[in-house]
């Protein structure tokens, strides 16, 4: 029992003392998500924590994302990027039933290494 507990502490103490801290994606709607209609935007949220735990502004270096419809073509819509990656479809309401694929990329401001995420959600009718 001391052993796991002092295993705890260890990395509870190294977790604590890293300086960027993924805190993402959180993506929306959530993974395996059954919607009924399409939302009027998808988003990852790709966040970190500084060195004081407070989050990082100006985030993203460059991000994307893209979504794939049920016909397997992509969608159009705009990509907005601040501390999510957003994707704005241009016309929602035209979306049909069945799944869709979304995958982004964050690439940090920092340095640190690309974040990929995939993920898909349904839209029923």
């Amino acid at each position: 029992m001391k052993l796991m507990l002092g295993g705890v502490v260890i990395l509870g103490s190294f977790f604590a003392t890293s300086h960027a801290v993924v805190l993402g994606p959180h993506a929306y709607p959530t993974a395996g998500a059954v919607l009924d209609a399409f939302p009027d935007r998808v988003y990852a949220w790709h966040n970190r924590n500084g060195e004081t735990g407070k989050p990082i502004t100006d985030l993203h270096k460059s991000s994307h994302m893209m979504l794939k419809g049920p016909d397997g073509l992509w969608l159009d819509g705009t990509v907005h990027v601040g501390d999510r990656v957003y994707f704005i479809p241009d016309f929602p309401e035209r979306m049909g039933k069945g799944i869709y694929k979304v995958s982004t990329t964050a690439n940090w401001n920092d340095g640190a290494a690309s974040d990929e995420y995939s993920w898909e959600f349904t839209v029923k009718q």
